[in-house]
């Protein structure tokens, strides 16, 4: 009864917001400008690590109404200052999109000690020292488009709208869209200040970028970046407008007669209703309680025979000392990981709780589970088991005191180095690696499967990502194969892809790698601890060859794991020519 009338609701709503409202989808994260300081942190891990934790705590800001966020954190010099803003005509979901975006080139930056990245919808910035009040500064810049108007009625237009956004912006909360129309042109616009600012700075601010901006005309783009504020116009309504003209004809009416109907009828069924409905709400009640206490969920409904340990919550609850800080080893993008010994054993564990709990995703991993608890391995973390409640969700490994992929390629133990000292059969270290995980595939393990482990291996360093998870959060079935593309350029260069040394600040090991096949000089980026043989150059430019095939734009033409092996085995096999690889654009040309 109740889902029938909820569902005559929203029926009226879906109408409604037809008639009325145009939905808007665009996060708006085409990257405008991007900065870096010139000078690196004090102590770089300790500025880090207090960025990232900064960004989190802040998310909670940007996903609220107001779409903004600050925060500051340590002590000098190792003090760092954050901001993050929206535009306000974004939606919640549209701002956390863009903020995951903006955060994420952001972290380009590190280990300078500042940096600033302008999006079209968003923005972000962090210092070692207080910038919340500045306003103009020697930093600030502007874009210009590459298309021209000559019409002189264009520029009218432009100044007419910039005008009217200086004036109205300050005092409507530091943000204003305008537009000016004629039969044959238009000028939009969009004119912010960050939220620290008061009236008279904001006003200030965009004074100083109204005259930036209008300096490129005659061009149909123009945008002004400044410390304190953001102003842009353009020639077609970029905006995530709300609200549009409603027409008087025949059909607007009969829809909007047919809504008052439904309505009317959902009305009916809602009073009927109302007694079920309260019926269940002290059953509800309980029920949150019951979650907020973390009640388990029996898995022997979605699985028959467990193949792993289902751990108590209360075992769970007991070995963390309530998920005490002190024994807390660092969070990922999934789940934060704590490091136990249960006593009286001196087995040391790790217990991974994990950011989602629905029983619809709680299935899907039991799957994922049963398949790795019997993938058990030498050189595998030992999965022991799990515990799944209706608040939480649980992984419980053996614990290895490794760290993370990165410190084992590039730390003082180098595997990158001892493989470019044993060259005898350079492709099978590749062969064997691929083998591996094509077998993964093979055995169906699920994408996130894979995704949990290698991307807390490596940290969840941005630049082992694939762009399809970065820009929209999408998993595909090559995510893995992007991250050994990375992996096996990092080896056969001896360079980390994020660590990249060059004065381009947007310039990664891939790009660089990319740039050198087009030139024919992958000789070049070699590591120089390997031999360069004439045999051994030509060995190794094919394996650059299949990393860069691994590391495409496109998910759809990198090539499968299998595909990988035949490759490298298969030396006469022609290979295809691979395609550009992700950012080598981000330098937007307006």
């Amino acid at each position: 009864m109740m889902a029938t009338a909820c569902d005559l609701v929203s029926l009226v709503i879906i109408l409604m917001s037809f008639l009325i409202h145009e939905g808007h989808a665009d996060a708006r994260t085409d990257v405008v400008s991007r900065s870096c300081g010139k000078v690196n942190a004090t102590r770089p891990e300790i500025f880090g690590k207090r960025l990232s934790s900064m960004s989190n705590e802040m998310k909670r800001g940007m996903v609220s109404d107001s779409k903004f966020a600050i925060s500051e954190s340590g002590e000098a010099p190792d003090k760092v200052y954050m901001l993050s803003q929206c535009m306000e005509d974004l939606s919640n979901q549209e701002c956390e999109s863009c903020f995951y975006q903006v955060y994420h080139l952001l972290q380009h930056c590190l280990p300078s000690n500042g940096g600033r990245v302008y999006l079209d919808g968003c923005f972000a910035r962090f210092e070692n020292y207080n910038f919340f009040k500045e306003v103009n500064g020697p930093a600030d810049s502007k874009r210009c488009g590459n298309d021209i108007e000559p019409e002189e009625e264009f520029k009218e237009l432009v100044e007419r709208v910039t005008t009217k956004m200086v004036k109205k912006a300050p005092g409507n909360s530091g943000f204003a869209e305008e537009q000016e129309n004629t039969n044959e042109l238009s000028a939009y616009g969009i004119a912010t200040c960050w939220k620290t600012l008061d009236k008279q700075s904001c006003a200030t601010c965009l004074l100083h970028a109204a005259t930036s901006s209008s300096s490129c005309l005659p061009s149909i783009e123009g945008r002004a970046l400044n410390a304190g504020c953001y102003l842009r116009y353009s020639y077609y309504a970029f905006a995530n407008s709300r609200s549009r003209k409603i027409d008087n004809s025949g059909t607007y009416q009969a829809l909007l007669y047919f809504s008052y109907a439904v309505y009317g009828l959902a009305v009916c069924f809602l009073a009927i209703g109302v007694g079920f409905y309260l019926g269940k709400a002290t059953y509800k009640r309980k029920l949150h309680r019951n979650m907020q206490k973390g009640v388990e969920v029996d898995l022997s409904a979605l699985l028959g025979t467990l193949r792993f340990l289902q751990f108590k919550y209360s075992t769970i609850d007991k070995a963390t000392e309530s998920f005490s800080e002190a024994n807390k080893l660092g969070c990922g993008g999934y789940g934060e990981v704590f490091k136990v010994c249960p006593k009286p054993s001196s087995l040391e564990i790790a217990i991974k709780r994990l950011f989602l709990s629905r029983k619809n995703q709680m299935k899907e991993l039991c799957n994922e589970m049963d398949i790795i608890s019997r993938t058990q391995h030498k050189n595998l973390v030992r999965f022991l088991g799990c515990c799944f409640t209706n608040a939480d969700s649980f992984f419980v490994y053996e614990y290895l005191a490794n760290r993370s992929l990165d410190r084992i390629l590039f730390g003082k133990q180098s595997c990158v180095k001892g493989i470019s000292l044993d060259q005898t059969h350079f492709s099978s270290y590749f062969i064997d690696y691929y083998s591996f995980f094509d077998n993964l595939h093979k055995w169906n393990m699920h994408m996130t499967l894979i995704f949990f482990n290698l991307f807390d291996f490596l940290g969840l360093c941005s630049g082992y990502m694939a762009p399809e998870y970065i820009t929209k959060g999408q998993l595909t079935d090559k995510v893995d194969v992007y991250s050994f593309g990375v992996l096996v350029l990092e080896i056969v260069s001896g360079v980390q892809n994020n660590k990249f040394p060059s004065n381009d600040s947007f310039e990664t090991l891939v790009v660089n790698t990319w740039k050198h096949f087009l030139a024919k000089t992958v000789s070049e980026m070699i590591d120089n601890s390997m031999e360069k043989s004439e045999e051994k150059v030509e060995e190794m430019g094919r394996v650059v060859w299949v990393g860069l095939l691994c590391t495409q734009e496109s998910a759809s033409q990198r090539p499968t794991m299998k595909n990988v092996v035949e490759m490298l085995k298969q030396k006469d096999m022609r290979l295809p020519t691979p395609s550009k690889p992700p950012f080598i654009d981000e330098c937007m040309e307006l």
